[in-house]
């Protein structure tokens, strides 16, 4: 496995779902925000060399919370502005400059706080030598949620909800 990860954690987004002002990131699961408790997830991994925020919606209280983080996990956590949010691949394209280039990127979602050390273990042991990689799951109900079109196993797509 190779031995030098960075990690992003998308929050940019606003959270609209959720009917609240506050950054969708900073909503509070047990009194702790869905940006900590995915961080310190990431923070378990030995792996990691760099953890990265990318925010965009109100990004100066993101960031706050980032450096609270910081402080906790006693490790530097990188911040980076996306001052346009036009999706996931477009935060992707912000980030790289500030990525080291030469590993691999583990990206995970500022909002999947049961998100668990040994899932991201898996997805990064199981992942080594692929050019991408990425976790889905099988739901009775997609709502709103993008799908990934397989077939016979093979993905042939991702396709927003909107578009489905």
């Amino acid at each position: 496995m190779n031995k030098d990860i960075d990690a992003l954690v998308l929050a940019a987004g606003k959270g609209t779902r959720m009917h609240s002002s506050e950054p969708k990131v900073l909503q509070t699961l047990l009194g702790d925000t869905m940006l900590s408790l995915v961080a310190e997830t990431i923070h378990q991994l030995p792996q990691i060399r760099n953890i990265h925020v990318i925010a965009g919606h109100q990004a100066p209280k993101v960031f706050k919370e980032a450096e609270a983080i910081s402080k906790r996990l006693a490790r530097t956590v990188i911040h980076i502005e996306q001052t346009e949010q036009l999706g996931t691949g477009h935060a992707l394209m912000t980030a790289m400059p500030f990525l080291s280039g030469d590993g691999q990127l583990l990206v995970v979602n500022g909002d999947t706080p049961m998100i668990t050390r040994d899932i991201l273990s898996l997805l990064l042991d199981q992942s080594d030598q692929a050019d991408i990689a990425f976790l889905t799951l099988d739901m009775d109900n997609a709502g709103s949620y993008g799908r990934v079109v397989r077939n016979n196993g093979n993905i042939m797509a991702i396709v927003e909800a909107k578009d489905f």
